[in-house]
């Protein structure tokens, strides 16, 4: 399964998506068919722009993404 940048994904690697108001970035943890499980380790939200909220994940929550939506994350 490739990124948005045609490289594999590697569990335990960070990556990146980002929505039309939220950027996401996580560790990798799971893989199926067509979707990357990340752990959520921070979240910005946006709005016109500014920031409107930030979130760091305390308790780290998962998400489900497309491998094609999920951008390398330099350590």
């Amino acid at each position: 399964m490739n990124d948005a940048l045609g490289n594999e994904i590697i569990i335990g690697q960070r990556y990146g998506y980002s929505t039309m108001d939220t950027v996401v970035i996580g560790k990798s943890i799971r893989l199926t068919k067509l979707k990357v499980t990340i752990e959520n380790e921070k979240t910005r939200h946006f709005l016109y722009g500014e920031e409107t909220m930030r979130d760091w994940a305390g308790n780290a929550k998962t998400v489900s993404v497309f491998s094609w939506h999920l951008f390398p994350m330099k350590d």
